[in-house]
């Protein structure tokens, strides 16, 4: 995989219910500058709740780099 960075415009930590079970997800997703999608780490897919190391490790992700959240 190559992730060039150079044409990275946003990245956004993201929490929302699953469109399959309606588990929460959570995920850390990149865009290019033009708005396209360019990669996406989910920390969790929707299967299970995630942990609470999970959970503690993405609100610390949100805490540090965010300007403002918003939560579906």
């Amino acid at each position: 995989m190559h992730i060039r960075w150079p044409q990275l415009g946003a990245a956004f930590a993201v929490a929302k219910p699953s469109h399959m079970t309606g588990k929460k997800t959570l995920s850390v997703q990149f865009f290019d500058k033009q708005g396209h999608a360019t990669f996406k780490v989910f920390l969790s897919f929707g299967a299970a709740d995630p942990s609470a190391k999970v959970t503690g490790a993405f609100q610390s992700i949100m805490d540090r780099f965010a300007k403002s959240s918003v939560e579906a």
